[in-house]
């Protein structure tokens, strides 16, 4: 009798255990240790537009020594494992830099779901974890550009890559976001707050692909500037950034192309302690600021000297969140362009530069692995030559 006590209490601890480990993994994107691409062979999903049934529930024989509590938490645990795979719908548009619809279009995603079969044949004789499995599917726009991901179950759907020949995409595999698909037809994204039309069929979530055209030897930009230089208080800084050499400092410097003014201003408001103002101003030029997805073509006129981003209090809405903006710049006089995805974040107060500059002075932006200009000594000569004196 206590040799069954024993073995009931051990069980019982399991299940309460794994309820836990389930109800935690209901509520947040567990990270997967994904297979190679070319491990899972990518399967045409079914796209009728009809969701798949859930396999019934077979009944099981309650484990010798398991007493009505056991019972009842074996029935939980079972019933929450099946319940996680959900209907899944996705709709999405394909669309090149002028917005003309992109067909053949291939998106790869990765769905993770419940083995439902394994769950109703060995539970409980199996381990936590063992129930999810991940496949791969493969997805191709039409001659619209519309693609659907409908008639089967899951939990999460990572959208994964896409591609097509002579298209490029700036966003690398692995990299755009999560979708969730929870019981009570509860459905979230993980970062993309757009992503959330890809549960509407009419709307559908847009991706963007760049029509790949001539181009030309570009500097590749990537630099990131943190510009709280005290942890509290009110500041006033200045920082000077040279996007030819790379080079990035408190004062200005031969070949400085940029200048970063941030204010810092105290509130008094508990949850939103500081203001945050902050200006960018080409030294011999000026900037533009787009909806561009790709920064790959400059604009020919309307640049301004200046572009002041001020995050007041309060703020609602995009501008009180870390965003990322497209901004083009004529540097030196004309004698250069540069493209880049401009991001920041309030923590650290960071501004990142990522994008391509044209020393040639003209505005193709686009960029060719080929072609790319990274030795030292060529970036110097061009640092040097086009500066304006």
């Amino acid at each position: 009798m206590k040799r069954r006590a024993i073995s009931i209490l051990l069980l019982v601890s399991c299940l309460i255990g794994g309820v836990v480990f389930l109800w935690k993994h209901s509520r947040q994107a567990v990270p997967l240790s994904l297979p190679p691409m070319s491990a899972v062979p990518a399967a045409a999903p079914p796209s009728n537009g009809v969701s798949a049934a859930n396999p019934a529930a077979k009944p099981y024989a309650r484990p010798p020594g398991v007493d009505n509590a056991g019972w009842k938490y074996l029935s939980t645990v079972r019933e929450m494992m099946l319940s996680q795979n959900q209907p899944i719908e996705f709709y999405a548009r394909v669309v090149d830099q002028d917005g003309n619809p992109v067909s053949g279009a291939r998106l790869v995603l990765k769905l993770t779901k419940v083995d439902t079969e394994k769950v109703l044949a060995q539970f409980p004789h199996m381990n936590m974890g063992q129930e999810q499995v991940t496949e791969t599917n493969s997805v191709y726009s039409d001659d619209k550009g519309w693609m659907q991901f409908v008639g089967t179950r899951g939990h999460y759907l990572y959208i994964w890559e896409l591609s097509k020949d002579g298209y490029v995409s700036d966003v690398p595999p692995g990299n755009y976001d999560l979708l969730s698909y929870e019981p009570g037809g509860k459905r979230t994204v993980n970062r993309l707050v757009e992503m959330a039309n890809a549960f509407d069929s009419k709307k559908g979530y847009t991706f963007h692909l760049w029509r790949k055209g001539a181009a030309e030897r570009v500097i590749p930009i990537t630099m990131g500037v943190n510009m709280d230089n005290e942890s509290q208080g009110e500041w006033v800084s200045n920082y000077f950034v040279g996007f030819v050499s790379g080079k990035m400092q408190w004062t200005p410097f031969p070949g400085t192309d940029l200048i970063i003014s941030g204010v810092r201003h105290l509130t008094g408001i508990s949850d939103r302690p500081y203001e945050i103002t902050f200006t960018l101003r080409v030294a011999q030029g000026g900037l533009v600021v787009a909806d561009d997805a790709y920064p790959f073509h400059a604009p020919e006129a309307g640049y301004q000297p200046s572009w002041t981003f001020e995050d007041k209090p309060m703020t609602q809405g995009p501008e009180a969140l870390p965003w990322t903006k497209t901004l083009y710049f004529k540097l030196r006089g004309g004698r250069m362009y540069a493209g880049a995805r401009v991001s920041f974040h309030k923590a650290g107060f960071n501004i990142g530069f990522d994008g391509y500059l044209n020393p040639n002075g003209t505005p193709n932006l686009e960029p060719d692995p080929q072609k790319l200009i990274t030795d030292p000594a060529e970036i110097q000569r061009l640092d040097e030559q086009t500066r304006v004196r």
